[in-house]
């Protein structure tokens, strides 16, 4: 259908995620995905950890909006293969470098970050 997703929204002192530790918001259809807004004193991505938006069909991306207070720090940046919805579950795996992105992969634009 065409319903936009819900805004992901964390709230937290401190996050961290590591290895292949994600916050996804994927749209497969013609609604927006939902945007994701993140507020912590300090954020950190280890490893091939990711923050990622995406449009997959006519729908765009979300934004992602991170508000660290006090530090945000990437180390360690790699390829590991998340589940893709858009692709069909677990036969559908693909490879994404970790780190913060926002793709539009079909007609969709891509969000802001």
């Amino acid at each position: 259908g065409d319903r936009s997703g819900s805004t992901v929204r964390i709230d937290a002192k401190r996050l961290t995620l590591e290895d292949t530790s994600s916050i996804l918001s994927q749209s497969i259809s013609d609604g927006q995905a939902g945007n994701v807004v993140i507020t912590a004193d300090r954020v950190r991505l280890l490893g091939t950890s990711l923050i990622d938006t995406s449009g997959t069909a006519a729908g765009a991306a979300g934004s992602i909006v991170i508000d660290a207070r006090e530090s945000f720090e990437i180390t360690e940046r790699g390829t590991a293969a998340y589940l893709d919805l858009a692709l069909g579950g677990p036969l559908g795996r693909a490879a994404w470098p970790g780190g913060v992105s926002s793709r539009g992969e079909g007609p969709g634009a891509a969000g802001s970050i």
